[in-house]
């Protein structure tokens, strides 16, 4: 099994892994959990190769400041799971466990347990991805990232019971669909979503901007057209500090969804698009490290036009990636053929 005794160490360095005896153990948060997080994504991605496939942290491990279980939960969506069970193998190839849909109609299930099965380290949940179960798993995190009293609140919950893990989960469930009823503010938002379109074409590009336009139109759409700004490709030596890439990553930070929008140039993305995607890696240490660490959670779209019917094999692979490396969540993909 691919590193597989190597990742379980990994997990238990960080205080992961909890014992297969129905008992609940919670322990206190460790900010290093979404780095364990982004890791397992990448490889299962990386491993099943599913174009349409997405994976998200959830669960009280993706909640900052609170006690949870010692397990990464990991929540993913995928547009067919037919074409899941396909590759089943391969997931089991990583150390997987493939339960099937283990009482939640439309659900593939998967646990990463050690070779004796004494400790469990990663339940992977993956979804239809217009599944209302995939919905609401993101949005009461998003809920409690959002609102503090209410994470305290559930936390609170938590270490009040003392219970087996099959009731602890139960009541677990009763508990959420309450504190859902209380967070209604954050699933239906009173002002409009901020969303920043980042738009990468050469000269001209003016069918992606539309594109952009028509699909955004009811919300507090801004675009950055990456043509008028000054983008400089990636150095290993110096970073390039003179440029607009910091300024854009900044906008980033503070908008509610980033989109980047791009038409399809010979299978790929443009190249001022490709600059910017990899001037990411000037965000993984030093001064611009924790510019980085504050994207984790941000809400990413890709938008495409193109001149085939539907939008080249492996084309979102980067966007999906780069975000599940610095933990954003990726979450649809849009696509306009200029032959309609």
């Amino acid at each position: 099994m691919y590193l597989f005794k190597e990742r379980l160490e990994k997990f238990k360095q960080e205080g992961l892994g909890l014992k297969t005896d129905n008992k609940v153990r919670l322990v206190e948060h460790n900010p290093r959990w979404k780095r364990v997080f982004s890791d397992e994504a990448y490889l299962i991605l990386h491993t099943l190769n599913i174009d349409s496939l997405k994976l998200y942290h959830c669960g009280s491990t993706a909640i900052p400041g609170i006690f949870a279980k010692p397990i990464i939960d990991i929540v993913g969506a995928v547009s067919s799971l037919e074409e899941l069970d396909k590759v089943r193998e391969k997931l089991e190839s990583l150390g997987y466990e493939y339960k099937g849909e283990h009482g939640i109609k439309d659900r593939r299930y998967s646990v990463l347990y050690d070779e004796k099965k004494e400790f469990g380290f990663c339940h992977l949940h993956i979804f239809k991805d217009d599944s209302k179960e995939l919905y609401d798993h993101l949005n009461f995190r998003d809920a409690l990232r959002l609102d503090n009293q209410a994470a305290l609140k559930y936390e609170s919950f938590k270490k009040d019971l003392s219970l087996p893990r099959n009731e602890y989960s139960k009541i677990k469930g009763q508990v959420i669909s309450e504190l859902q009823k209380d967070l209604k503010s954050y699933y239906y938002p009173r002002r409009k979503p901020k969303v920043l379109a980042i738009l990468g074409h050469a000269k001209g590009g003016g069918n992606t901007r539309d594109f952009v336009e028509n699909c955004f139109v009811n919300d507090d759409l801004e675009i950055i057209d990456l043509e008028t700004l000054s983008i400089s490709p990636y150095e290993y030596e110096n970073l390039s500090e003179e440029d607009d890439f910091i300024s854009v990553v900044e906008k980033m930070i503070d908008a509610d969804r980033v989109v980047y929008a791009t038409p399809v140039y010979w299978y790929a993305m443009s190249g001022v698009m490709k600059d910017f995607i990899d001037r990411f890696s000037d965000l993984l240490g030093g001064k611009y490290k924790e510019l980085g660490e504050n994207l984790y959670g941000k809400k990413i779209d890709l938008l495409s036009t193109g001149s085939d019917m539907e939008i080249p094999n492996g084309f979102s692979v980067p966007f999906n990636l780069t975000a599940i490396y610095f933990g954003m969540d990726f979450m649809a993909v849009y696509y306009k053929s200029m032959l309609n």
